[in-house]
């Protein structure tokens, strides 16, 4: 049985998370979100490639998920921060 969280504990455990790569890790590996949590080597894995955006799926280990709010806003922070980081090397 999956912890329950409030609203609350979730959008602290985000607030902690201080890059967007942690946040996106938190969000794949986390066990209060309505899919399933990633194995650690399946977060270690992962690419922002395999994010289907228009389908809001997501594939982790070979295998399709749903993709949340939190894994998307997430997502879309990581691609932010590399855009910005490859616009001004």
């Amino acid at each position: 049985m999956r912890p329950q969280r409030s609203g609350d504990e979730v959008r602290a455990a985000v607030d902690a998370a201080t890059t967007p790569a942690a946040r996106l890790a938190l969000a794949l590996a986390s066990p209060w979100l309505p899919s399933m949590p990633a194995r650690p080597k399946a977060v270690r894995e992962f690419q922002l490639d395999d994010v289907d955006r228009g389908n809001r799926r997501l594939a982790l280990a070979g295998r399709a998920r749903p993709l949340d709010d939190l894994t998307d806003g997430s997502e879309r922070g990581a691609l932010a921060r590399r855009d910005r980081a490859q616009g001004s090397g």
